[in-house]
């Protein structure tokens, strides 16, 4: 039973760690330009938005530790996709659709936080439009009047919990 607080207490302060290590790069960075929610993704973006959702939803703890850089690089690869066109390919995907249901505890806790930052850059470029979420309701085959609210409201955590739930 130590062993295994240990080993979680070893995973948290490593994940923490990599947290505190992107504020202190993203200080660094320019201002946030928003994306193009209309840009289509590339096979590659498809190939990375796979293997970050399918990684961690079927990795332990310890094999997502061992991954941890390569899923972060993996990460900035995607940066420039705008977060519902993000959300729109893995919840129209049915494979990755059951995958982001099966990713739980820290690794979830970390990509919705990831998420809710992304969602708060593009909410305070006032890009998050009307039609945006319009479009991502049909893409996702989600009805819009669930999502609109927390989206509005800036209540990211809901909104992602929403989308997994249905």
């Amino acid at each position: 039973m130590r062993l295994i607080t240990i080993f979680a207490l070893l995973i948290t302060c490593l994940f923490h760690q990599g947290a505190l290590e992107a504020k202190h790069r993203d200080k660094d960075q320019a201002p946030p330009v928003p994306r193009d929610y209309y840009k289509a993704l590339t096979d590659n973006d498809k190939e990375n938005i796979s293997y970050i959702v399918t990684t961690l939803a079927t990795k332990s703890y310890l094999s997502l530790l061992f991954q941890k850089g390569r899923l972060e690089r993996t990460g900035e690869k995607t940066a420039h996709i705008h977060p519902l066109r993000y959300l729109g390919f893995v919840f129209s995907d049915p494979t990755l659709r059951v995958h982001i249901r099966k990713i739980g505890g820290l690794p979830w806790k970390r990509f919705v936080e990831g998420f809710a930052e992304s969602l708060e850059t593009e909410s305070s470029l006032a890009n998050l439009k009307d039609e945006h979420i319009e479009d991502f309701s049909a893409l996702t085959d989600v009805d819009s009047k669930l999502i609109f609210p927390p989206l509005r409201e800036g209540r990211w955590t809901e909104f992602m919990e929403t989308m997994v739930s249905y």
